[in-house]
């Protein structure tokens, strides 16, 4: 491997490790959007770090044959560092505006549904909450006691 090559290697392991951080921001803020308990945030960090694992890989078999030498580390460790000095807050304000849009958008496509669905239902929902109520008053004159739990004299 020439020198060029060497660099442009060392390059692009760094870009893979800036990509890593950006996507550990992407994580973080599925942990705090999803508020997860402690079981389900130690189920997530394997699964987030099993995928990461398979996509550094993926990209340093594009990126130089799969080699994995000093400078692969050191390149990755570089870009997290420069990353997380430089972009980590932009990156997570990024991904939180992301998932809020994303939220917004779900919420305005899910709301004519939702609201097909109450007028659809509204007739159902009356006729159960009349029918409860005839069932109390029913039920306390036949025990001789008013609703309002006095007696009947």
């Amino acid at each position: 491997m020439s020198l060029y090559e060497q660099l442009l290697a060392f390059g692009v392991t760094i870009v893979i490790g800036i990509g890593a951080a950006f996507l550990y921001d992407f994580y973080r803020v599925i942990q705090i959007t999803a508020r997860l308990k402690k079981w389900r945030l130690h189920i997530g960090d394997l699964l987030f770090w099993i995928a990461l694992t398979v996509l550094v890989f993926g990209a340093l078999l594009l990126g130089n044959m799969g080699e994995v030498r000093w400078y692969v580390f050191l390149g990755i460790i570089v870009g997290t560092l420069f990353y997380q000095k430089l972009l980590a807050r932009a990156g997570f304000i990024f991904w939180q505006k992301c998932f809020r849009f994303g939220g917004w958008v779900l919420r305005a496509t899910l709301a004519p549904f939702a609201f097909t669905w109450q007028v659809l239902t509204w007739p159902f929902r009356f006729s159960g909450k009349v029918t409860r109520i005839l069932k109390r008053r029913f039920a306390s004159k036949r025990s001789g006691h008013t609703p309002d739990g006095e007696g009947i004299e």
